[in-house]
């Protein structure tokens, strides 16, 4: 069996992926669906902990704020 008769065995690229082409603008609508899932667990996140987020940030200005005060 020579190279050639190896190789005309295979199948070709364009006849295995037929099926699995990317049709236009499927990437773009990939992104904002990954985008949305992220911005929607971050807003659930802010709407459950917003209380923790404000006490720690409020506590962090009172530290800069204080820190300059002579003890």
């Amino acid at each position: 069996m020579t190279e050639l008769d190896f190789l005309a065995c295979l199948p070709r690229p364009g006849r295995v992926f037929a099926g699995l082409r990317l049709r236009r603008g499927q990437n773009l609508v990939e992104y904002m669906l990954m985008l949305a899932v992220i911005v929607s667990v971050a807003l659930m996140l802010g709407i459950a902990f917003h209380r923790k987020f404000l006490g720690g940030f409020f506590t962090l200005i009172g530290m800069i704020i204080g820190g300059g005060a002579p003890s």
